[in-house]
């Protein structure tokens, strides 16, 4: 299946109530059974995540691995539309999901999988330090572990971005250079396939990042040694483990059959 990234992308982050999340856990690690009342608001939520899914409102969503809480990436025209999507979902009316942050994600790499509204802009700074971008047709593939790395912008380095991302305004010659080899470093951690899709907010508050590795250190080390993180121009880096449980086309390998028997 064809990589397709639409022009906007909102991200949800959540949480889960803690007895919500043991619940989770249990379900999905040892088959245990439900309440009956729970199972009813569970089938809700289910019906309801297909829907949206069906209508491709979700774009890529799932629980972190631990139940603690989780990202929904939607495809939607705006913070509100997400807010709605998501207060709608009988996990959010029923409190098992609370605390959601909403924030306009910008993919910056792969390069392949860009924001399209994005993508000459990284192709032709790319281009002036000496890389000549590969043209390719990405597919989707859903990799058996997935990290997300959230991180905060200095508050220096926001106001830059904010005063020269897409204009002819270039920072001062020092801040220019990191920026180059930041630039070269997410290009080459995107072709070798080690960053599934990662790129800033657009308030520029931060980036996201999700990394297609096999641990935990491996994605810290990926986040870590990135110019801007060695820099102190991102800081606080937090880290989750995701599964992909919609669109079910689009779900993590290890969950795909348990959940093909909740929505088919």
């Amino acid at each position: 299946m064809e990589w397709i990234t639409p022009n906007k992308l909102v991200v949800c982050l959540y949480k889960s109530h803690p007895e919500s999340s043991q619940r989770s856990a249990r379900v999905w690690r040892e088959g245990a059974a439900l309440p009956s009342d729970i199972q009813a608001i569970r089938n809700e939520h289910v019906r309801y995540a297909y829907e949206l899914a069906k209508k491709g409102i979700t774009w890529a969503a799932g629980p972190f691995s631990d139940f603690s809480g989780g990202l929904r990436i939607l495809s939607v025209n705006s913070i509100d539309e997400a807010k709605k999507a998501t207060k709608g979902d009988p996990y959010f009316t029923n409190s098992f999901h609370y605390g959601e942050e909403f924030h306009e994600w910008i993919i910056h790499m792969p390069l392949a999988k860009a924001s399209p509204l994005h993508k000459k802009w990284l192709e032709d700074n790319l281009k002036k330090i000496g890389i000549i971008p590969t043209k390719r047709i990405p597919e989707w593939t859903t990799p058996e572990k997935l990290f997300v790395c959230l991180c905060k912008n200095s508050s220096s380095h926001a106001q830059r971005s904010q005063k020269t991302w897409g204009a002819e305004v270039s920072p001062p010659a020092e801040i220019e250079a990191i920026r180059n080899e930041h630039l070269r470093y997410a290009y080459n951690l995107g072709e070798r396939g080690i960053t599934w899709a990662g790129g800033p907010f657009a308030d520029f508050s931060g980036p996201l990042s999700i990394y297609a590795v096999n641990s935990l250190e491996e994605a810290k080390k990926a986040k870590r040694e990135d110019p801007f993180y060695k820099n102190g121009f991102v800081y606080d880096d937090v880290y989750f483990e995701w599964t992909i449980h919609g669109p079910i086309t689009k779900a993590s390998p290890s969950h795909k059959d348990g959940l093909k028997k909740l929505y088919l």
